[in-house]
């Protein structure tokens, strides 16, 4: 859930507490901010990659620096 006032996200959960007749609830909320920036970024650079890889007419080479392992596009 967003919440516009503070430009956050949240997830938010709710549970009855007792009985059946309990009018009483617990809520929790969780801070998912960043986690929902870091899936933005994720997709941008997936929509990034594929526009790259469309315009080479599908031949692209993904190099990790890190872990020197190199992929080639299946097209």
């Amino acid at each position: 859930h967003y919440a516009k006032l503070h430009n956050r996200w949240f997830d938010f959960y709710a549970v009855k507490v007792s009985g059946p007749e309990s009018r009483r609830v617990a809520s929790i909320f969780q801070d998912i901010t960043e986690r929902k920036l870091q899936e933005e970024q994720l997709r941008l650079a997936n929509y990034r990659f594929e526009v790259a890889e469309e315009a080479s007419k599908g031949f692209m080479y993904d190099w990790d620096l890190q872990t020197d392992e190199v992929v080639r596009s299946q097209s």
